[in-house]
């Protein structure tokens, strides 16, 4: 997607859109390496706006779904393909539960 004004070079993006502030919008980088970003959600306008820690909701459901368990980490790192530099960095990651 692109966005005026803005160059990114991460992978992935969370965009915040408010109705009443169109086109404007809050656009959040997220890198694979970095912890998520707590951002807002915007509901009606003058309401307040609940922020969202994604990290918290991310460790969440990671948890509760059981995916510690549940993931076969041996196996490759599925598609979409990685940066070099993120590979490199899940690797590093990967290879201590790998030697078990």
């Amino acid at each position: 997607m692109e966005i005026l004004g803005m160059q990114t070079t991460t992978a992935y993006r969370i965009l915040v859109s408010r109705s009443h502030q169109r086109p404007a919008a809050e656009l959040y980088r997220v890198s694979l390496q970095q912890q998520l970003p707590t951002f807002p959600i915007p509901l009606k306008l003058n309401q307040v706006e609940p922020l969202v820690n994604l990290q918290e909701v991310f460790n969440g459901v990671y948890e509760r779904a059981r995916y510690a368990t549940r993931i076969d980490y041996h196996q490759p790192v599925p598609s979409p393909a990685l940066s070099k530099a993120d590979e490199q960095w899940v690797e590093a990651l990967l290879s201590p539960i790998r030697v078990v």
